[in-house]
Parts: structure tokens; sequence; C-alpha cells
């Protein structure tokens, strides 16, 4: 290890003390040197900084001017700031403008900004003027005058720029929230109207989430009413217009075309207990072509109006029977074929408000009645074997496999040469023995079924069938 070693110096006291001098001035020069190059740092990071601050100013400051991103700059300008006197204190409102200017000019860097940016001086007067305890009224009358100036300007630029209603950011051209008298709106804004991606929640408590266009609900979104319906899809011009679907707060649910708010197109509607309807829709109602299936098994194909079965159709009953023919009011309304699953007997003919009419029946031995309403009564004739009946015979067949409604009107026409034909005919008595199965004499309803009741010689029968289907003629 090394010894410190003493240096000793050798001379007269004159010479040391002269020595000892020069090297304090020495090492106070080396002091001052050092703590200007500090200084010289220093105001270099702070001109950095400054020159920074200057040109970020700047940019907010033109941003505002130009009202781009107003809500942004305002947030980080003036974020627990607002002005009061020549300080700032905690608040949430300011004026980002006055207070960037002034930042601006404060800076060193603030001689670089053109004139034209330093609109509003008047807050410099007042910064720069320092009352004095003897000073004139004269002075005090310029310091309020001017204080007053400056009020007025900062009061006159809020109310210009200010929007009715608008509660956050400027309503304007960004995302801001506006109050209406019915309810408020949080969204995007362009050209002061409602614009983009918004909700708006009424005072009733409906709301609506998604695409706006020049004020009006337009593009995709979802409209909650407080009642617990639902509407989720396109709108135009502020109403339900395109694919949507629509699900009321009981259950039932509507998916299919809109226009101005109605169901007009092509759609499904589902009800709460599982029936649906598959088909056209004219201003909210059945009208069309379409399909109506029942959870109990039974479907009817055809034409609708006004949400009743109107023009040509097929019902097809979950137990196998079938009509194919003509409807109006909802009910089996004239030419039509009926086909019983249980025996095969078919009624060809005429039916009048659900009701059988003229026609022929062909029962499962093959035997065919020609039959006629008297007095709303029916009339039975036995129809001798023509030509006629195996064509009909036939038909009879491709029906059976097929619900062809156009199989159905060559029956119809058939039918009625049968019944035409007055030699393929005879009357036939009801009482006949040689019917053993017996004719319809009357029948009964209960709930979903209806009891038909059959007399002959032999004596009295009953057959079961669904309360909207016909009873057969004959057993």
């Amino acid at each position: 290890m090394k010894k410190n070693r003493k240096v000793v110096l050798k001379g007269n006291k004159k010479t040391i003390a002269k020595y000892n001098l020069e090297k304090i001035f020495d090492k106070s020069l080396e002091f001052i040197g050092f703590a200007i190059g500090i200084t010289i740092v220093m105001f270099f990071i702070n001109s950095v900084k400054d020159l920074y601050t200057y040109f970020e100013d700047k940019s907010y400051l033109l941003q505002l001017l130009k009202n781009e991103n107003v809500e942004f700059i305002t947030t980080n300008v003036c974020y627990d700031f607002k002005e009061k006197g020549n300080n700032f204190t905690e608040n949430s409102e300011c004026n980002a403008k006055d207070i960037l200017r002034k930042r601006i000019d404060d800076n060193m860097f603030g001689f670089l900004l053109s004139d034209k940016l330093k609109q509003d001086k008047s807050y410099k007067i007042t910064d720069k003027l320092i009352p004095l305890k003897d000073a004139n009224s004269n002075l005090k009358k310029t310091l309020s005058s001017q204080k007053e100036l400056e009020e007025t300007k900062i009061s006159s630029v809020k109310k210009e720029t200010k929007i009715s209603g608008c509660l956050e950011g400027d309503c304007i051209n960004n995302f801001s929230k506006k109050n209406y008298s019915n309810g408020h709106y949080i969204g995007e804004f362009k050209n002061k109207k409602e614009d983009g991606q918004g909700t708006y929640f009424w005072n009733d408590g409906d709301k609506y989430i998604g695409e706006w266009k020049d004020g009006d609900k337009s593009g995709h979104g979802t409209y909650t009413w407080a009642s617990g319906d639902k509407y989720i899809g396109e709108w135009k011009d502020g109403n339900r217009t395109g694919q949507g679907t629509y699900i009321w707060s009981n259950g039932d649910k509507y998916s299919g075309d809109y226009i101005n708010g109605d169901m007009h197109g092509q759609g499904t509607l589902v009800w709460a207990n599982g029936d649906r309807y598959d088909g056209d829709f004219k201003l909210n109602i059945r009208d069309g072509q379409g399909t109506l299936t029942w959870v109990n098994g039974n479907k009817y194909s055809g034409q609708f109006r006004n949400n009743k079965f109107s023009g040509e159709g097929v019902y097809n009953y979950k137990n196998g029977d079938k009509y194919i023919g003509e409807y109006a009011f909802g009910k089996r309304n004239g030419k039509g074929t009926f086909i019983w699953s249980d025996d095969n007997t078919v009624h060809v003919g005429v039916y009048v408000d659900g009701k059988i009419g003229n026609g022929t029946q062909i029962n499962p031995d093959g035997s065919k009645l020609s039959l006629s309403r008297i007095d709303g009564k029916i009339v039975a004739k036995r129809i001798q074997d023509t030509n006629l009946n195996q064509n009909l015979d036939l038909l009879l067949k491709q029906l059976k496999r097929k619900n062809n409604l156009q199989s159905s009107r060559i029956l119809l026409d058939i039918s009625k040469n049968l019944m035409g034909s007055n030699q393929n005919k005879s009357s036939l008595n009801l009482n006949n023995s040689s019917v053993s199965g017996g004719f319809l004499s009357g029948s009964t309803s209960s709930g979903m079924y209806r009891t038909c009741k059959y007399s002959s010689s032999l004596g009295t029968k009953t057959k079961t069938v669904f309360a909207s289907a016909p009873c057969p003629m004959a057993y």
C-alpha cells in the first residue's frame, strides 16, 4: 500500500504565502468555470423543453382554431383548472384557447407566434400592470375596464361556440353528449347532427344503440322499448327498413323484411306457443303466399289475405285428413276436395262457409254419390259406373299421393259432369238395406272433435272427426 507523502515547502514565508494565494485563486477559477458549465447545461435543457412546449401548445391552438380534437385538447389543457384572476385554480371549467395563448406568450419562444394568432391580448395588459398603493384613480379605472373587456370577450366566445343542450364535447364534429327535451344522446356528431355510432336514451325508458346519419337512426342498430320489446336490424331515415328481427316481451318473434317500420315482404313469425308462419307480409299482416304450421300438427299452405286463408290452399290435419281447394274469409269457400284418412272417403265439390255443398262423394268401396244441398239438407243419389268414373279414380290416386291443386281442379270438372248427367245417377233411399254402413243423419261437436251419426236399416253407427273437418256423407 502506498503511503501518503507530505509535501514540505521550503523557502521564506513570503514565497510560501504567495504560493498559497495563487493556489486558492486557481481553485476559485475552477469552481466558477464548473458553475458556469452547469448553468449553460441547465439553460440548454430548459430551452429545449420550452421549445418543445411552444410547438405543442401552438399545435393545440391551431387545432382549436380549426375546431379539431376539441374534447381531447380541452381535457389535456383544462384538466382540473379554471381561470381565476392571474392564476389557475382547481376546477373543471376553463377557456382552453386563452390558456394556450397565455402559455405561449409566457414561453421564451413566444415571439415566434404570428400576430394573427394573438388576436385576444387583453389578458396581457392586466397581467403586466401591477397596482401600487399610491396609484391614482385613473389607473384603477384602467385596470377595471380592462378586466371587464377581458370577461366580455371570453363570455362572447363561449356563447358563440357552445351548442344549446351540449353537456360534454362540442356537439359539432366530435364525440359529445347532448341533452334534448325527451332524452339525451351520447355519441359521434358531424355538422352539429348525430352521425356515426351513438346511443340515445329517452326519458320514458326507451333506448337506441347503433348507427346514425344526418341526425336520424340509419344503418344497423338495436332499439329497446321500456315495455321489453326489442328490434335488432337495419334502419333508414329513422325507420325500421331492411332486414331485422323484432322480439316482443311476451316471447313472439318476427324475422324478415321491413319498410318504414312495418313488416313488409318475406318473413317468419313465430308465436311464443310454437305456432309459426313463413311467407308474405303486407303492412304488418299476412298477405300473399305463406305456410302456417301449428304445434298440434295441423298445417296450411296457400294464399292469405288480411291474415286469413283466402284463395287456393292445402290444409293438412294431424290425423291425416286433407283439404285441397279454395278459401275465403278463413273458411272453405268455393271448389275443393276433402279426403278422410281413416277410410279414404273423398268429397269433391263446392263448399259454402266451411260446409259441404253440391258435389260428388267417393266411398272406400269405389261407389260414388251425387250430393246436393236442398233447404239446408244434403240429398244423395247413387251414380252408376261410367267412363268418367275411371278417370275420376286415376285422378283420385294422384291427389292422395300429392297435394296437387291441379288434380283437384280436374276432379271438380269431372264431378260436375257426373252430377249433370241424369242417365248416370238414380235416387238413393237412405234406408236402403244394401248400404250396410248408413248415411249421415246428424252430428254433434264437443271441443276439438265432432261425432258423426249414420243411419241405415241395420241400425245407427258413429264416427269421430276433428271439429274443423266435415262429416263424410256415408259410413
